[in-house]
């Protein structure tokens, strides 16, 4: 999936996959690797909404050890 490296782009794309795996289209991945760690923390919003357990549903990192990155 492609974003543009921000924290509201992870939370669209996590609604997609979220969506996607509700609707029985698609299994939850069960890892995810992000360009970014803001990225990463969008995913992370969503998924704590929609009660998806990171790691145990799904493992999710990010890149680049911003400070938020680091604590969540």
């Amino acid at each position: 999936m492609r974003g543009d490296f921000t924290r509201a782009t992870g939370r669209v794309l996590a609604q997609r996959l979220v969506a996607d795996y509700r609707s029985g289209r698609v299994p939850l991945p069960g890892a995810l690797v992000c360009a970014n760690d803001e990225t990463a923390l969008g995913l992370l919003d969503v998924f704590n909404a929609e009660g998806v357990d990171v790691p145990r549903d799904v493992a999710l990192t990010g890149f680049d050890g911003i400070e938020g990155g680091r604590i969540s």
